[in-house]
């Protein structure tokens, strides 16, 4: 009888997380299957490389003599794809959380979400016939149903290495609009010739973008896995079931970098200049009463000034108490919890937000009477209108825009033409406060 493996009591497993013990003592591979994503049914193989990708998976089908007869065979092969290269290449997952169970597919309306293209017989013979193909191992979940997939070095030399995937082969689908009641819950949004309007410039804006090439550079391990390369699109939000409230330009993953790599942004190989309005909704405050800022400051002086704050601590004060559900009873507690979330830097505890509010407002006498007036979603439109009437004019110069809400990103040689398109904005559209551009 062979001795028995004994665990190596040299190990110290008081400085080892969980994970490792397990690894240590032999009960884990080393994958951790927790460290996994969801599939994302509307993200899929975009680009020219698309077409080759999938003729060539089909082709391995057809020479291996696999059977494989479902219903929009290229659209399952396609969020197949996409999906592993997003979750496992690009936010180096150990795994893809692949669901399987016939009843997530009619509880989460996944047909209805891809317009009919993925239902649960298509998605399960998908995915069992790449592991046929040797392209996935599975890992099987909670009553055999939810399954964790992760693709082989075969799929890696296969398909990414040979097709030499990048972050703009894989899109994810959304739509160009949307709208959400009180409750905010999204809603239907009918159809009228005001939202064929908002939706065919804003089409037309994402479809001048997806035939740009527009290149993140490097970044460090941890923001590129949080970033979502397959966002590069834009939705209008609107909410409280009113296309005059919100409406601000959201989703492309560059809205999400941080500014030192937002900078470093190729367009059509081109560098890139990023221009900011500055204090952009404290001069729509003053817009909304047919005043300018400027006729009671100057140029020079920082209107985002209260007790000597940092300037950022004071602009996130003032941006929340014109929002709601933000109180003077209520304003300390509120702010404390998003500054320790937004600015983990500059939080400090028992700062006084409701003094420096009243500060501001104090400073501001004009506007101080909108504070804690919960006027944020009709802010957020008249700063949508600006942001349309930007990336409209540039798209019809077919000059690719990128929208940061208040500041935009175009190739160094359009960066004056953009400088007198964002002060032409708000002229156009009368409001009567022009924030200086920096």
């Amino acid at each position: 009888m062979p001795d028995p493996i004994l665990p190596d009591f040299s190990v110290d497993f008081k400085n080892m997380t969980k994970r490792e013990i397990m690894i240590a003592i032999g009960q884990d591979s080393g994958d951790f299957l927790q460290n996994s994503s969801q599939v994302d049914f509307n993200t899929n193989l975009f680009g020219d490389k698309s077409r080759r990708i999938i003729k060539f998976i089909l082709d391995e089908i057809k020479s291996n003599k696999l059977k494989y007869s479902v219903v929009n065979k290229k659209e399952n092969i396609s969020v197949l794809i996409a999906n592993l290269y997003r979750v496992i290449y690009l936010g180096l997952r150990d795994y893809c959380h692949a669901p399987m169970n016939p009843e997530y597919f009619k509880e989460k309306n996944i047909g209805k979400l891809t317009k009919g293209k993925i239902g649960f017989n298509g998605w399960s013979a998908t995915v069992k016939i790449f592991k046929q193909l040797g392209y996935i191992q599975i890992v099987k979940g909670k009553e055999g149903w939810l399954s964790r997939i992760k693709y082989t070095d075969k799929f890696y030399d296969d398909v990414i290495e040979k097709f030499k995937l990048d972050p703009q082969d894989i899109l994810k689908i959304k739509p160009s609009i949307t709208k959400k009641n009180s409750k905010g819950v999204e809603v239907e949004v009918k159809n009228s010739r005001r939202t064929y309007q908002v939706i065919k410039r804003v089409e037309n804006y994402n479809k001048l973008l997806l035939s740009t090439d527009i290149t993140p550079s490097k970044m460090d391990v941890m923001t590129e896995k949080k970033t979502p390369f397959a966002n590069r699109t834009y939705t209008r939000r609107f909410v409280k079931s009113n296309l005059k409230l919100g409406g601000r330009f959201y989703g492309p993953y560059w809205q999400t970098l941080p500014k030192r790599y937002r900078k470093l942004i190729k367009i059509n190989g081109k560098e890139v200049v990023e221009l900011d309005y500055n204090a952009m909704h404290l001069h729509l405050l003053y817009s909304m009463i047919n005043k300018s800022l400027y006729d009671y400051y100057s140029f020079a002086e920082e209107p985002y000034t209260a007790l000597g704050y940092d300037r950022k601590i004071v602009k996130f004060a003032f941006t929340a108490c014109i929002n709601e559900n933000c109180t003077r009873k209520n304003v300390n507690q509120v702010l404390g919890q998003r500054v320790s979330k937004a600015l983990p830097d500059l939080f400090e505890r028992g700062l006084p937000y409701g003094k420096i509010i009243d500060a501001l407002a104090d400073n501001h006498p004009q506007i101080g009477s909108m504070f804690y007036s919960e006027i944020g979603h009709e802010i957020a439109y008249m700063e949508s209108r600006v942001t349309d009437y930007i990336v409209t004019v540039l798209t019809k110069h077919r000059i690719p825009t990128l929208s940061i809400h208040d500041s935009f990103i175009v190739g160094k040689a359009k960066v004056s033409f953009l400088r007198i398109i964002m002060q032409e904005a708000f002229t156009k559209l009368r409001y009567k406060s022009i924030p200086f551009i920096k």
